[in-house]
């Protein structure tokens, strides 16, 4: 089933839903290990949670980098690449700073329950409404840049002319998708906010 002024197939989307989550938890195995290997200095990670921990309340922000990787995305042969790695990074950002704050806390032998925690973080962050809009923005990116790629490899240059009218409501679609979810993770993480300065700082 496709969305008709979109020209996409949702069956896609939700494919690509399901490589974000796995690429998210692959990335946060990454992170995770990293800690439990002791390659991480405790500077980088300080910077990246103080980094991190200054969004909570500037849905503008979190809206202008999300829009900006977005739309690095869509960009042939290199959007392809860019999803996987911010995908991956992500996870792995994630992955780092739940193992090392957690690690921080335990007063025993805590890196399986570190473990869980860290891919559990990320698959229930990943059915939250902010992280769908987003994963949904972010699969159309990649899918546009896949068309795009796929017609400028076989020289489809008519094709091509003629994709930039679906190109511009795809990407609008996504920039309003990318708002939404920027003011709605504000929200989520004003409700949780207690909770994150405990674990966080």
């Amino acid at each position: 089933m496709k969305i008709p002024y979109l020209n996409i197939d949702i069956l896609h989307i939700i494919i690509m839903y399901i490589i974000s989550i796995v690429l998210l938890v692959i990335g946060s195995i990454t992170g995770y290990y990293l800690v439990i290997q002791n390659n991480i200095s405790y500077s980088y990670i300080k910077k990246t949670q103080q980094f991190l921990l200054s969004f909570l309340d500037k849905p503008l922000q979190i809206f202008l980098n999300n829009l900006t990787a977005c739309t690095l995305m869509y960009i042939p042969f290199v959007g392809l690449i860019l999803y996987i790695y911010i995908m991956l990074n992500t996870g792995y950002l994630s992955g780092l700073l739940t193992t090392w704050n957690l690690l921080q806390k335990c007063s025993y032998n805590c890196n399986l329950l570190a473990l869980t925690f860290s891919i559990s973080s990320v698959l229930y962050t990943s059915i939250l409404p902010f992280a769908v809009l987003e994963f949904i923005s972010y699969g159309m990116a990649f899918l546009t840049s896949l068309s795009l790629t796929f017609l400028i490899v076989k020289g489809k240059f008519s094709e091509l002319k003629m994709f930039w009218k679906v190109f511009t409501l795809r990407y609008l679609t996504t920039t309003i998708l990318l708002l939404i979810a920027a003011y709605v993770e504000v929200l989520i993480i004003k409700s949780t906010s207690t909770y994150i300065h405990q674990f966080f700082m």
